[in-house]
Protein backbone atom coordinates (compact mmCIF):
# COMPACT_ATOMS: atom_id res chain seq x y z
CA UNK A 1 0.00 0.00 0.00
CA UNK A 2 0.89 3.86 -0.32
CA UNK A 3 2.04 3.99 3.26
CA UNK A 4 4.88 0.99 2.77
CA UNK A 5 5.58 2.43 -0.50
CA UNK A 6 6.13 5.48 0.62
CA UNK A 7 8.35 4.60 4.10
CA UNK A 8 10.62 2.44 2.18
CA UNK A 9 11.13 5.22 -1.03
CA UNK A 10 11.78 8.14 2.27
CA UNK A 11 14.46 5.15 3.74
CA UNK A 12 15.62 4.81 0.35
CA UNK A 13 16.79 8.77 -0.29
CA UNK A 14 17.02 9.44 3.41
CA UNK A 15 14.20 12.27 3.33
CA UNK A 16 11.99 13.58 6.41
CA UNK A 17 8.16 13.63 5.32
CA UNK A 18 8.61 17.47 6.41
CA UNK A 19 11.44 17.50 2.86
CA UNK A 20 9.34 16.22 1.47
CA UNK A 21 6.39 18.01 1.93
CA UNK A 22 8.00 21.01 1.49
CA UNK A 23 9.42 20.21 -1.71
CA UNK A 24 6.38 19.57 -3.15
CA UNK A 25 4.54 22.72 -1.81
CA UNK A 26 1.80 20.66 0.32
CA UNK A 27 0.94 20.09 3.92
CA UNK A 28 1.95 17.11 6.57
CA UNK A 29 -2.03 17.48 6.31
CA UNK A 30 -2.46 16.58 2.99
CA UNK A 31 0.43 14.27 2.63
CA UNK A 32 -1.00 12.03 5.71
CA UNK A 33 -4.61 11.93 4.29
CA UNK A 34 -2.97 10.19 0.65
CA UNK A 35 -1.16 7.97 2.96
CA UNK A 36 -4.27 6.67 4.87
CA UNK A 37 -6.25 6.49 1.82
CA UNK A 38 -8.74 9.43 3.16
CA UNK A 39 -7.88 11.92 -0.31
CA UNK A 40 -6.10 10.88 -3.57
CA UNK A 41 -3.11 12.85 -4.67
CA UNK A 42 -3.63 13.93 -8.05
CA UNK A 43 -1.53 12.98 -11.27
CA UNK A 44 0.49 15.80 -10.86
CA UNK A 45 1.46 14.90 -6.99
CA UNK A 46 2.26 12.16 -8.66
CA UNK A 47 4.51 13.00 -10.71
CA UNK A 48 5.94 15.36 -8.22
CA UNK A 49 6.23 12.77 -6.07
CA UNK A 50 8.13 10.34 -8.08
CA UNK A 51 10.53 13.76 -9.17
CA UNK A 52 11.24 13.74 -4.99
CA UNK A 53 13.10 10.08 -5.13
CA UNK A 54 14.28 9.81 -8.49
CA UNK A 55 17.50 11.35 -10.19
CA UNK A 56 16.80 10.37 -13.62
CA UNK A 57 13.47 10.56 -16.03
CA UNK A 58 13.60 7.05 -16.51
CA UNK A 59 13.75 6.11 -13.07
CA UNK A 60 10.98 8.68 -11.80
CA UNK A 61 8.49 7.21 -14.49
CA UNK A 62 8.60 3.97 -12.50
CA UNK A 63 8.25 5.29 -9.26
CA UNK A 64 5.34 7.41 -10.46
CA UNK A 65 4.02 3.88 -11.55
CA UNK A 66 4.36 2.54 -8.47
CA UNK A 67 2.94 5.27 -6.45
CA UNK A 68 0.09 5.18 -8.49
CA UNK A 69 -0.77 1.29 -8.29
CA UNK A 70 -0.09 1.82 -4.65
CA UNK A 71 -2.51 4.81 -4.79
CA UNK A 72 -5.28 2.72 -6.29
CA UNK A 73 -4.57 -0.58 -3.73
CA UNK A 74 -5.11 2.26 -0.58
CA UNK A 75 -8.22 3.31 -1.68
CA UNK A 76 -9.66 -0.08 -2.82
CA UNK A 77 -8.82 -1.69 0.61
CA UNK A 78 -10.57 2.09 2.25
CA UNK A 79 -13.58 1.62 0.27
CA UNK A 80 -13.80 -2.58 1.11
CA UNK A 81 -12.96 -1.93 5.12
CA UNK A 82 -15.94 0.88 4.88
CA UNK A 83 -18.33 -1.92 3.44
CA UNK A 84 -17.77 -4.54 6.28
Amino acid sequence: MLKDLMDELQLSKKMSVTSICHRMGISRQTYYHWIDGNHCPTFKNIISLAECFADDTSEQQKIAEKIQMAVFQTQLNRMINNAK
